[in-house]
């Protein structure tokens, strides 16, 4: 996961740096030796917070993030979760039932 911490075109894209803190949980899609991608989720004190969520730009349209996502949200059944959603994964986060709250700069609050 090294590369993919503060990496500057990744930052840049996601308009963020990407950290690890000690109570985050990584879900990784790896093929061979080679992270294809991956996504996150740190419980905080009343919900979840969805977070870190990245696929490598020639992996993407292939399902990668459907499924990292499926087993995130499956890890957290029957909790609060929130997320700060960008135009990109938007989508993905309204087809599984989670709801718009506000906008945020550039990213949609969302919860389910």
């Amino acid at each position: 996961m090294g590369k993919f911490l503060s990496k500057r075109d990744i930052v840049k894209e996601l308009g963020n740096n990407i950290w690890d803190d000690d109570n985050k949980t990584w879900i990784i899609a790896i093929k061979g030796d080679m992270v294809l991608g991956f996504c996150a989720f740190i419980p905080k004190k009343h919900k979840i917070e969805f977070c870190s969520d990245y696929v490598l730009p020639e992996y993407r349209n292939n399902k990668i993030y459907d499924k990292l996502f499926s087993i995130r949200l499956n890890l957290n059944k029957n909790k609060r979760c929130i997320a700060h959603a960008s135009p990109k994964s938007l989508n993905t986060f309204i087809r599984y039932k989670f709801s718009k709250k506000y906008k945020k700069g550039k990213y949609i609050i969302v919860e389910k």
